[in-house]
């Protein structure tokens, strides 16, 4: 299965990614550069780098990894997401986006391979207090609490 695709406009080739697996191709003639293996998961999302050197790429296995694109090593694996991967994009020459299932974006430096920022938009009921509250199930706690409800 193809999950994703990106074109780098840079030398013309064309990241695809799917089951556990990130493939280059050459957009002229078809051909498969490189085979990418790492992810365990389905591969949601590709980005190449402004100066198409790298690519990013997203995974359901929860990880961000990037890729040198001369070697075809994996130059960093970012964790911390919750949840999978489901887009990356750069931001500049340092700085790259994930979003997850996790109702995160993370921002990652991708030199040191930390994550610089998070960004979360308030659940519906966050920080409300309900503890103490009389009359609720044990179901509609555990719902609330998911939308930022604390015990």
């Amino acid at each position: 299965w193809t999950c994703t695709i990106a074109f780098n406009p840079s030398n013309e080739t064309i990241a695809s990614g799917g089951e556990r697996i990130v493939e280059v191709w050459d957009a002229s003639t078809g051909a498969c550069l490189q085979t990418l293996l790492g992810h365990t998961h389905f591969v949601w999302s590709v980005a190449f780098s402004p100066d198409g050197r790298l690519l990013a790429s997203g995974s359901f296995d929860r990880t961000v990894r990037l890729w040198d694109l001369h070697t075809g090593e994996c130059l960093q694996v970012l964790k911390g997401h919750e949840s999978g991967v489901f887009s990356v994009a750069f931001i500049a020459r340092q700085l790259l986006a994930s979003s997850s299932a996790d109702a995160t974006i993370r921002i990652w430096d991708i030199t040191t391979g930390e994550c610089v920022k998070i960004l979360c938009a308030p659940r519906p009921y966050e920080g409300m207090n309900i503890r103490g509250i009389q009359g609720l199930t044990a179901a509609q706690q555990e719902n609330l609490t998911a939308l930022g409800a604390i015990l």
